[in-house]
């Protein structure tokens, strides 16, 4: 915009130096100096006038107050930035064509484009400058963010690597936006249909990738081409390159796009020199321009999606194949095949769907290509209702059925010479562990014969094979990796060909079944045996009291441990307020619970692989082991802190977890070991036992707790169509299974699948809440036994008077109950009163991080405008 009280006057590097004919110039010299004039015109009228201070204090203001008031971002306990990539293209829609819809009109109504036009500067360059100019601002207005980055520092350890990848995206992606809103306010030339038509583009090309035209009530034709079209859509990239990861495509996608939106608004820029003979025409044919922009950018990214050179800046490398993962496509025999079956006609599935079938393309081709080929890669499309379809089906592939009434085929088949294997359906949402889901494939067609695993179990039947069992859906993870047997409770022995034996939920077995996992363990065999001194998962194990062994019988799996020399606490539970986990009321309080053990950092071992990678696992209601010989060799694997409380089981049956965690008082005591790994040689505790062959040499994983690996306290389940399907909330789900994997024998599928945990919480906000919730114990325990006391008397009466409800009691005792009902109600509004009290200082802190992100980044802008009017006040004085 050109100044009415102040002439354009290009600067002099704008200008060939004098006696020098300006075709003697170099053409790039001279452009940069052009483009470079009019940077610096605009940049001026930006930063004297409101217009800078009134976007960005706008753009930052609804920003923030989208991620804080809308989204919630304090409530997600997440230390992350995909809230801000999230509202940030609908932030654009609005504030970006208002950036760019006065780039011409003013001169227009104005007449200075007349003067603007007399310089010798050619129309790309006044519309490369006026595009520079606002990605300079835009990219102002990314920097101004920094006070949200200040809260995921202070309430957490973000991956910043992923933090810079997604301002990467975000700037090209704003550069984008402004430049398709310079192409509009080109084709239009005034302000309010420069406006809408910016508005009108950005916003189809958002919807786009969230299937819009994925609709019944849209023509299928239309449905078909809209289930391709995310990919020409500039939020699906940068939802790519948010993720952490940077590649060809992704940049590829972006530069074209700028480049022909530029390149169309320098045509229709051109109409002020020679006006076209039909405006309408001449202006439609930008719209038209746009789209096949699009559509360009997009094929062109698709097609550099198969050149795999990217940049992965997450923490843990998520993108990035293991050296592990490249040693067994290489090692694999010649003659490997590898055939993704996918649905022909992908239009009525999500685009989630569709990305991720791609992104299984291309990791497969990728391991193909690192073979050097051994290993054979082909896509076989498959159509409902066919001969080819009913053969896949009949292999393993998984018939889909969709909302829509549809069905999806989305597997593959892995088969090396007469052996074959199936991974039925790629879920995507376990696009974190594709890497290990294609790995462990590979690995079982290249080993002699398939790992058997047995597990033994009181909640297990033998049906369990094929049918899944409520609750533990971590068993369907272990059916897809190795050949399950499920061994009868009360079977007197163990299968000969088991390789690998899972204990769990067995509390009392049989003499004989004691013997045989004996002679499995001492034969060398592996094992993992979980024990648990109150099982919450199961009713009938918790309530069950195991009468102490007598000194040298063995009639338990604890006895049986006892005998090698690690002692199990079957009667006292392990207590950690350190380490304790947050758990909600049934009044919606939030309170640390010291029973529940959120083991951490040191309390991980980082010298076993199979706990090096890990960072943050759930235990609920754990015991603990105690090593009672010398000569035994445990390593310890998970350990609580030094300040613990040991507490019986039969206070759970009796107390609430309240008042549990209310009278929680923790001694010096050191760390209990909650899992360890007994190694090396262990000598049979029956006498007479003859070996049963092997090296002799133990590897057992004995584990304090069952309920970790239940869903709940590992896993959570979402469902498409009949299917169900797991995605890991902690690191209980790997740590299960890198147990299951180093006993069998395969540590490489350890590292391709151990790498750190990717989710990020408040960890200072957890911090604070136990510390006030110890600064107030004392008080919290007393209001809670006087609480208890009340309720008990109340149930002591309906026990004696031989009533169910409180409404069958004859009137004088219901006084005597309301009476001492009324004595709980200011006590219990003194609890009420001092939780609040407990939460206060968060809710005090929550309440100055949302005003401090709402209102720095405006105040700061207001500021710099006020620096700027005084600096040009000062240097006009006289």
């Amino acid at each position: 915009e050109m100044t009415e009280n102040k002439p354009f006057h290009p600067p002099p590097s704008g200008t060939p130096p004098s006696g020098t004919p300006p075709c003697s110039r170099p053409f790039l010299a001279k452009a940069k100096a052009d483009i470079m004039t009019v940077l610096k015109h605009e940049l001026r009228q930006y930063i004297y006038t409101p217009v800078l201070a009134i976007f960005l204090a706008g753009f930052l203001f609804f920003l923030a107050a989208s991620i804080f008031l809308i989204g919630n971002f304090l409530d997600t306990n997440h230390a992350v930035l995909s809230l801000q990539w999230q509202f940030l293209p609908w932030v654009c829609v609005i504030f970006i064509p208002a950036l760019a819809m006065r780039a011409f009109d003013n001169q227009v109504q104005s007449g200075s484009i007349d003067l603007t036009l007399s310089f010798p500067l050619p129309g790309y360059a006044i519309v490369l400058g006026k595009w520079l100019s606002g990605v300079v601002v835009l990219a102002l207005s990314l920097v101004l963010t920094f006070p949200f980055l200040i809260t995921l520092g202070m309430l957490g350890d973000p991956d910043w690597g992923i933090a810079a990848t997604g301002y990467a995206g975000a700037l090209i992606t704003l550069a984008l936006f402004h430049a398709i809103a310079i192409l509009a306010a080109a084709i239009c030339k005034e302000q309010i249909g420069a406006f809408l038509l910016a508005v009108t583009f950005i916003l189809c090309l958002i919807l786009i990738d969230i299937g819009v035209l994925q609709n019944r009530l849209i023509p299928e034709a239309l449905q078909e081409i809209g289930s391709y079209l995310y990919s020409a859509s500039p939020k699906h990239w940068l939802d790519e390159m948010a993720s952490g990861r940077i590649d060809l495509a992704s940049l590829g996608y972006f530069g074209v796009f700028i480049i022909l939106a530029l390149a169309l608004a320098c045509y229709q820029f051109n109409a002020f020199r020679k006006p076209p003979a039909r405006p309408g025409l001449f202006a439609a044919s930008g719209i038209g321009g746009l789209i096949v922009a699009a559509s360009v950018s997009a094929v062109f990214a698709n097609m550099l999606t198969t050149i795999d050179i990217a940049l992965d800046a997450t923490e843990h490398k998520e993108f990035t194949f293991r050296q592990q993962t490249l040693d067994l496509a290489g090692e694999v025999s010649t003659g490997m095949e590898l055939t993704l079956y996918i649905s022909d006609d992908l239009t009525p599935a999500p685009p989630q769907i569709v990305q991720h079938a791609e992104r299984v393309q291309r990791m497969m081709r990728r391991l193909a290509d690192a073979s050097r080929g051994k290993i054979k890669f082909r896509v076989m499309p498959l159509k409902p209702d066919t001969e080819t379809a009913e053969r896949a089906e009949l292999d393993g592939i998984r018939k889909v059925p969709m909302t829509s009434g549809d069905i999806l085929y989305f597997g593959a088949g892995f088969k090396a010479g007469d052996r074959h294997l199936v991974t039925s359906y790629f879920d995507y949402q376990r696009a974190a562990m594709l890497e290990y889901d294609i790995a462990l494939q590979i690995s079982n067609l290249s080993r002699d014969r398939i790992t058997r695993v047995g597990i033994l179990s009181s909640l297990l039947k033998p049906s369990n094979v094929t049918e899944p069992h409520p609750g533990l859906s971590i068993l369907e993870e272990l059916k897809s990796q190795y050949d399950i047997t499920i061994i009868p409770y009360f079977a007197g022995q163990l299968p000969d060909d088991i390789d690998v034996l899972v204990v769990m939920d067995a509390p009392v077995l049989k003499k004989d079944m004691l013997v045989s996992i004996d002679r499995h363990i001492t034969s060398g065999k592996g094992a993992l045996l979980m024990l648990d001194p109150y099982q919450r998962m199961s009713r009938a194990n918790a309530s069950l009291d195991v009468e102490p062994s007598p000194p040298g019988q063995i009639n338990t799996l604890g006895d049986l441990l006892a005998g090698y020399g690690l002692q199990f606490s079957a009667s006292r539970i392990v207590g950690d307020i350190d380490n304790s986990a947050m758990v909600e009321s049934s009044t919606g309080q939030t309170y640390p619970y010291p029973y529940w053990l959120r083991l951490r950092g040191e309390n991980i071992s980082r010298q076993n692989i199979i706990s090096s990678q890990l960072n943050e696992l759930l235990f609920a209601e754990a015991g603990f082991f105690e090593v009672t010989r010398d000569s035994l060799n445990v390593e310890p694997v998970l350990v609580t802190g030094p300040e613990t409380a040991l507490t019986p089981r039969q206070t759970f049956r009796d107390e609430g977890t309240e008042y549990l965690a209310a009278t929680f008082d923790p001694q010096a005591m050191g760390p209990r070991m909650i899992a360890g790994l007994i190694t090396g040689n262990v000598s049979s505790p029956f006498e007479g036992a003859q070996s049963a062959g092997g090296d002799g040499d133990a590897s057992v994983f004995a584990i304090a707790d069952v309920d970790w690996i239940y869903n709940g306290f590992s896993l959570t389940d979402a469902q498409l169509g009949d299917r169900v399907f797991s995605r890991p909330i902690n690191d209980n789900f790997n740590l299960f299974l890198n147990m299951v994997e180093q006993l069998s024998g395969d540590p490489r599928l350890l590292e391709i699948r151990s790498r750190g945990n990717p989710v990020r919480t408040f960890e200072t906000i957890e911090t604070m809440l136990v510390e006030s919730r110890q600064a107030y114990q004392e008080r919290e325990t007393e209001y809670m036994a006087k609480i208890n006391q009340a309720e008990s008397s109340i149930a002591q009466v309906l026990a004696m008077t031989g009533v169910e409800t409180y409404d069958q009691l004859p009137d004088d005792i219901k006084i005597e109950v309301i009476k001492l009902k009324a004595l709980t109600y200011p006590i219990k509004q003194d609890l009420r009163d001092l939780r609040l009290k407990i939460r206060e200082e968060i809710t005090s802190r929550f309440k100055v991080i949302t005003l401090f992100n709402l209102f720095t980044g405006p105040v700061l802008v207001f500021l710099f405008l006020f620096a700027a009017r005084s600096a040009r006040r000062i240097s006009h004085r006289p």
